[in-house]
């Protein structure tokens, strides 16, 4: 006995999805939206959940041992501005360039007693943002 199982319309439909991904997904506009989450964790004085974790949380950055009058991680907005999204035709990566220190920001640096303030987190709520647009653009091929 053989059952025989036809899957070349799924194979038509996953092709499609591939070419809506390559071609239809705003991933210039998605870069944007992860850019515009990341800032607000400089507005916000953090949004994480963890320093390894890219998706973003409710815990603040560890304080300042000296009070200063700007914010953390804010005072010549040099890392904030570091920020970029490079988006290609079927990808797009964000960043944080030029800094020789923003690793050290991000993931803490214990030689140089600096404590972990992610930065480079996207909360969740934009998350699900950016899940709906990809989402969309998919179903919108599909009517």
């Amino acid at each position: 006995m053989e059952v025989h199982v036809d899957t070349s319309e799924v194979q038509k439909a996953f092709k499609k999805v591939l070419q809506i991904v390559n071609n239809e997904i705003p991933w210039k506009s998605i870069g944007i939206d992860a850019e515009l989450s990341i800032d607000q964790n400089f507005v916000a004085g953090g949004r994480y959940q963890d320093k390894d974790n890219p998706i973003g949380g409710s815990k603040k950055w560890v304080p300042r041992k000296k009070a200063y009058p700007w914010p953390i991680l804010d005072n010549t907005m040099s890392l904030r501005q570091s920020i970029y999204s490079k988006a290609d035709k079927n990808s797009v990566v964000v960043g944080s360039k030029g800094l020789p220190y923003n690793r050290a920001q991000n993931y803490g640096y214990g030689p140089g007693g600096i404590p972990a303030r992610p930065f480079m987190t996207i909360h969740p709520d934009d998350v699900n943002k950016i899940v709906k647009d990809i989402s969309d653009a998919i179903v919108r091929e599909f009517e």
